[in-house]
């Protein structure tokens, strides 16, 4: 058997301490405080900004330099060529994201009544829903026979629409959208390319209880298997998130645009994804039907090349990006990420509950009048309303033609007036962002302004920029400030740093918001250059 001696801590303490005492180095052996030999700052400094180590010739460079004041011009000169560097590119998208959490991978963007599966060991994909089926083939189970179907209604020529074969029903052979070098069996139902049916497009809401209404040309109106289509929209939607990114910390970028920024980009996929998937709507899934006003491409899916688009006023840079808004699929929470993000605010909830009073309701709907949820809701609420012009689990503008703002008319048996209004009670028919717009008229200005305002109000004094920026803790520049340097410095500031990180908020506003600019100033700061 083994045994340990324990030895006193106090010994030990007072051992290393007359050791120290006695060669004189106790502070050089324990001190964190100083400063990095230039070939050491060199390594940090190239390795935080574009994550790699410097090359010779960079060491060279500052080899045989005789003042701090060389030292100091060399390195901004190395780091002006490192911001160039695609590394830096790189470096910032994973800054960026750690609080934006771009990964939609989760996401399921349609119902069974649009996806294509292989389903009870059939031999050909055909659409998962249960009644789609039932309307194709008069059971919900049925999948169609392996024979190649041959016999279409020659009344609608170009359009296959199957008659039975035999008394059933076989599979074409078609080239999907989602790679047209393949070659797929599809039940003959699924794969009718008919595109209008008595004035009903296929690719809609109504064209699904259509019989003559299938996937469309090369299955353009389904999406595939999971794995293959939604993935690959879901790749695209990240890229879009950090190419947005990309732009705000450019050279010459105003770091504002990444939320009010109005334009876009797009690829194949995306334009797909919003042109003609999105139209395939299902209520129990998310909601991406194309805005009124927005760009979209005339790609095809398998064009990976991305393009910018413009998207209209209303938009606000990623905070209306689908990666954003799919990621953060109610206001509330898009507003709670916001804060996070952007003004480094989070809600700390009231240690007691509260009991009930004539200043709240345990049971009150307005969450800003129910009791303890009423401290962090009486902030949240309004910032959430502005969030709500987009559709919650979804990425579309509710505009005024397609989403009125009150519909004394709209059933509960319809499912798109459960989805997006008030159903019952005082305030039936209200869009459900501004049910209790009578108690917070402020709420439908806000709404309707949309998350720009609540940016704007990030950003500048009042939300407005002839008054100029705010700089203060929760602004949007102080935020930036606090988190460039907590990412590069690889700690939070201490109480006596908080001037230091105004005055970093104060130089990167008055620069016109360049993050580029920022960075700079906190890689030369003092506390950046000592041992960690």
């Amino acid at each position: 058997m083994r045994t340990i001696h324990l030895v006193p801590f106090l010994f030990v303490t007072a051992l290393a301490t007359a050791v120290h005492a006695e060669d004189g180095s106790a502070d050089a052996a324990c001190s964190v405080h100083h400063e990095l030999g230039a070939e050491k700052l060199l390594r940090r400094l190239s390795l935080d900004l574009r994550g790699t180590i410097p090359d010779v010739a960079e060491y060279d460079e500052i080899t045989d330099l005789t003042s701090e004041a060389e030292l100091d011009v060399v390195l901004d000169q190395i780091v002006t060529a490192y911001f160039e560097d695609d590394g830096f590119r790189q470096t910032t998208r994973r800054y960026h994201e750690a609080f934006l959490w771009p990964n939609i991978g989760n996401v399921r963007f349609a119902g069974t009544r649009y996806r294509l599966v292989y389903a009870n060991d059939g031999p050909a994909l055909r659409i998962s829903s249960g009644g789609r089926s039932n309307l194709f083939r008069g059971d919900p189970d049925i999948t169609c026979s392996d024979f190649k179907h041959t016999n279409f209604d020659p009344d609608f020529p170009g359009q296959f629409r199957p008659l039975p074969q035999n008394g059933k029903e076989g599979w074409r052979e078609i080239h999907p959208y989602w790679d047209p070098s393949t070659t797929l069996k599809v039940c003959a139902s699924e794969a009718q390319e008919t595109k209008n049916v008595a004035g009903v497009s296929c690719n809609s809401l109504e064209g699904l209880d259509k019989k003559a209404c299938g996937c469309g040309p090369n299955l353009a109106y389904c999406y595939g298997p999971a794995n293959v289509t939604d993935k690959a929209v879901q790749t695209a939607l990240r890229e879009q998130l950090l190419r947005q990114v990309d732009d705000a910390v450019a050279s010459d970028a105003d770091y504002t645009d990444i939320v009010l920024g109005t334009s876009a980009w797009q690829d194949g996929r995306i334009a797909t994804f919003k042109r003609v998937l999105g139209n395939g709507v299902d209520f129990n899934k998310t909601i991406q039907l194309a805005d009124a006003n927005e760009g979209v491409l005339e790609k095809d899916f398998m064009d990976t090349t991305f393009e910018l688009v413009e998207r209209g006023p209303k938009h606000a840079g990623v905070l209306t990006l689908p990666g954003y808004t799919l990621k953060f699929q109610t206001a509330r929470g898009r507003a709670n990420r916001f804060r996070q993000a952007f003004q480094c605010k989070a809600f700390e909830p009231p240690s007691e509950t509260e009991e009930e009073s004539d200043a709240c309701s345990t049971t009150a709907g307005d969450l800003t009048k129910r009791c303890t949820c009423r401290y962090c809701h009486s902030t949240l609420e309004p910032l959430a309303a502005g969030f709500s012009l987009f559709t919650e689990a979804g990425t579309t503008l509710m505009d005024k033609q397609r989403f009125p703002r009150f519909d004394g008319t709209c059933p509960a048996s319809d499912p798109f007036c459960t989805r997006f209004y008030v159903t019952s009670g005082p305030h039936k028919g209200s869009l459900l962002p501004l049910e209790f717009a009578d108690n917070h008229p402020e709420y439908e200005e806000i709404f309707e302004a949309g998350p720009r305002q609540v940016a704007q109000a990030a950003i500048w004094i009042d939300g407005d920029p002839e008054k100029g920026a705010r700089t203060d803790a929760e602004s949007f520049a102080g935020c930036a400030a606090r988190r460039a340097f907590t990412f590069f410095v690889r700690r939070d500031p201490t109480l006596d740093e908080e001037d230091l990180v105004e005055e970093l908020a104060t130089t990167f506003a008055a620069s016109g918001f360049r993050f580029r600019d920022l960075v700079r100033d906190v890689v030369m700061l003092e506390a950046y250059r000592r041992v960690r």
